[in-house]
């Protein structure tokens, strides 16, 4: 697992969510199966088993999945209502920081 580390001000808004970081630590995060059919799993390094969460965008940037805080370094998402190209974003539950963001693609 590599971290990467930003000195810059990362914005994404949405609805109503807006985040700001700085001087930020980003993880790698690995998808599998991508492309996906009915779902795919993100894994990353979770070391300290802290909790994080993941929010899934459409290319439109609206919100189409946000999952459920959990300590476990694999989240599985459920893809079976979505199709195309989707981005998602991994937060650390505690200090809601972004952590990693990556894509999804969805075939039927």
């Amino acid at each position: 697992i590599r971290i990467l580390t930003y000195n810059t001000t990362i914005i994404a808004q949405n609805d109503e969510a807006r985040f700001e970081q700085s001087n930020q630590q980003f993880i790698e995060a690995a998808v599998y199966p991508n492309p996906a059919v009915h779902f795919t799993t993100i894994s990353f390094s979770n070391d300290d088993a802290q909790s994080h969460y993941v929010e899934v965008f459409d290319l439109l940037g609206s919100k189409v999945m946000s999952l459920p805080p959990t300590n476990r370094a694999e989240i599985e998402v459920d893809t079976t209502q979505l199709e195309g190209l989707y981005f998602f974003y991994l937060f650390s539950s505690s200090s809601k920081q972004m952590l990693s963001t990556g894509r999804i693609v969805v075939k039927r």
